[in-house]
């Protein structure tokens, strides 16, 4: 609704038409960008991207990404209340300024504009949960052919490699695909958690075997 209200004021053949209110939404918008970039730098964290209603902070890079997500909060709502404060000193008015918190990346990739070295609008991708999230590159868009889209998500999800073992031999486990068919369940349980518990049961006087309820063989006298 506050997208098409500003529509309805900027459009000259509208009758609710206002230019000065259109550009004052526009003019605030940005000096509300501007206080938030400098709200995140003023408390220490640097500001990598912004652009309309958005900005994109480094964080610490000291807590695990569990406690990013503890630490993106914290900083949100210090940032909200910092800039708030602003609006009421500035202005003398109650503000309903909320931020909110979109994603936490593991990991950010904004590609240079083609024709120079600054960073390209609006066109990211990055590491949420797991997932490879996707903005307005080529990938994602519908005129660009499939091989595109796999050689540049294949390029992206690079870095990180999963797989699974089969009975064909390892093979690639892709984000958002179901696994592999054939997966070999046993070759986890006799190369990796076998000797895992053995080298602890042994030490106990038991054997994983015993444990994990197969059958035993008999002992030699």
């Amino acid at each position: 609704m506050m997208n098409a209200l500003f529509g309805v004021l900027g459009a000259t053949a509208c009758r609710f038409f206002d230019g000065e209110i259109a550009n004052a939404i526009t003019l605030f918008g940005q000096q509300t960008l501007r206080w938030t970039r400098a709200a995140f730098e003023e408390a220490g964290f640097p500001v990598l991207y912004g652009d309309t209603d958005s900005v994109f902070v480094k964080l610490s890079g000291e807590e695990p990404e569990a406690s990013a997500q503890d630490e993106a909060r914290a900083l949100r709502a210090q940032v909200e209340q910092g800039i708030m404060a602003r609006i009421r000193a500035e202005y003398g008015v109650e503000p309903r300024l909320t931020l909110e918190l979109e994603h936490v990346l593991a990991r950010f990739f904004m590609p240079r504009v083609r024709s120079g070295a600054g960073g390209s609008k609006k066109r990211y991708a990055g590491w949420v949960d797991g997932a490879l999230l996707v903005v307005g590159l080529d990938s994602v868009r519908r005129d660009w052919p499939a091989v595109a889209r796999r050689l540049q998500e294949g390029i992206l999800t690079g870095p990180v490699i999963r797989y699974v073992i089969t009975r064909d031999g390892p093979e690639p486990v892709l984000p958002g695909r179901p696994l592999p068919a054939g997966i070999d369940r046993g070759h986890s349980v006799e190369k990796v958690l076998r000797p895992i518990a053995d080298a602890i049961l042994a030490e106990l006087g038991h054997s994983f075997d015993e444990v994990s309820g197969a059958p035993l063989q008999l002992q030699l006298l």
